[in-house]
């Protein structure tokens, strides 16, 4: 428009052309003023020298992990901070490694990658000095296993998913511990169906509960209730979990996630959780050769902001990394859930040197 005017030349050309420019001052002004009145009333840590570096660069890629909802996290994201145009695309780890790879290779890999599983950013992305170093300014409410570099902005939890037709409350009571999960063996069980995801792709929630039931029980009775149960191999806890609630299945070692959406729809599944609770981490960082550096350094923030933190369980149905955050999933009303007593402690020295011994008593899918 601007340039259109100026066309005309002439003093009243030049006097609607300033007009524009004032306008368009005004406005780019108030969006500033609105940008960073958001910033310092929910992160106020975060300094406005990152915000005006962030709106400069204008734009900002994103590999994310196969959550729903992205689109919507990241219209929230543009509401706050419009300065800033996103793509985001959500993909399963292995698409995304491959995507990533290929543009670090020619230079220009996304800004941000988010991996469902932290162990994997972190050795095959972190180790090989792909990731920028950065700390965000809440980091210290975080898990992390490569700090400075990776952070876990969320995290789901692993536990016994049964089928309320076919198991009652009663016949799991005494799996307080997964110490106990050898009462996986008492004669209520017999003839009951287990299903479990292949462990071999370690790293994620299927690797992790596996690992737990290693370290807990070890591999000979591990072997015992597979056995015992007449255990089945999915390739992912979607298969697994729709088996489950068609009474196909009786019981499922695994993720919380899909049993959530399944009872949502009125499944009759509900979760099991022995103490202290598996869980496995996402992983997210930012690109070493990134394109927009600042921008992917806001976007971390926003991430691990109380706000932003909280908006993941309410978009993503994933528990939020904060401690202090509000997880807002819907299944976690519900009188069957019970919150943590505390968290299982990994060493992730062990658990990758551990990996043929967690995953030999399991048949491969």
């Amino acid at each position: 428009m601007l340039k259109a005017i100026l066309k005309r030349r002439g003093p009243a050309a030049i006097s609607a052309a300033a007009a524009v420019l004032a306008l368009s001052c005004a406005a780019h002004g108030d969006q500033m003023a609105d940008m960073t009145s958001y910033l310092q009333q929910n992160m106020p840590k975060v300094s406005v020298d990152l915000l005006k570096a962030a709106c400069s660069e204008g734009k900002l890629d994103i590999l994310y992990t196969n959550v729903s909802n992205l689109s919507k996290y990241v219209d929230e994201f543009e509401k706050y901070f419009p300065c800033l145009q996103v793509s985001a695309v959500a993909n399963g780890d292995d698409d995304n490694l491959a995507r990533f790879f290929a543009g670090e290779k020619q230079g220009t890999p996304p800004d941000v990658l988010q991996l469902g599983s932290q162990i994997t950013l972190v050795e095959q992305v972190a180790k090989k000095g792909m990731l920028l170093q950065y700390t965000p300014s809440d980091a210290d409410k975080f898990q992390s296993l490569d700090p400075g570099y990776v952070i876990s902005t969320d995290h789901q939890a692993q536990g016994i998913l049964y089928n309320t037709d076919s198991i009652k409350d009663s016949d799991l009571a005494e799996i307080k511990t997964w110490k106990d999960a050898t009462h996986l063996l008492d004669p209520q069980f017999k003839g009951k169906r287990l299903g479990v995801v292949d462990p071999h792709g370690a790293g994620g929630g299927s690797y992790v509960v596996a690992y737990v039931l290693y370290k807990e029980i070890g591999s000979d009775n591990v072997k015992k209730i597979l056995d015992y149960l007449q255990v089945t191999v999915y390739p992912g806890s979607g298969p697994a979990v729709n088996a489950l609630a068609s009474g196909e299945l009786d019981l499922v070692i695994g993720n919380e996630f899909n049993a959530f959406a399944a009872s949502q729809k009125g499944a009759p599944v509900q979760v099991w959780y022995p103490e202290p609770r598996s869980a496995s981490y996402t992983g997210i960082g930012i690109a070493a050769k990134a394109k927009h550096p600042n921008a992917a350094k806001l976007w971390i923030e926003y991430e691990t902001s109380l706000h932003g933190n909280e908006q993941i369980s309410n978009y993503f149905s994933m528990a939020p990394g904060r401690p202090d955050s509000n997880d807002v999933r819907p299944s976690t009303k519900e009188s069957w859930y019970k919150a943590p007593e505390a968290l299982y402690k990994f060493d992730i020295d062990d658990m990758i040197k551990s990996y043929d011994d967690v995953v030999a008593p399991y048949p491969s899918k």
